[in-house]
């Protein structure tokens, strides 16, 4: 998880994945694809997928 400072000193958490890859990893569930096999290929945990 990366964090980064916000002028009032607030950390925001950043996605260490882009927003085309969330979108691609979204599709293939959608398309059949289990979700515990997307969550491996992109390096991330099915916790992760259903936040």
């Amino acid at each position: 998880m990366m964090l980064q400072r916000r002028p009032a000193g607030h950390a925001v958490r950043t996605s260490k994945f882009t927003e085309e890859q969330i979108a691609y990893a979204l599709k293939q569930a959608e398309l059949g694809t289990p979700v515990a096999e997307v969550c491996r290929k992109m390096g991330s945990s099915d916790r992760t997928f259903y936040n």
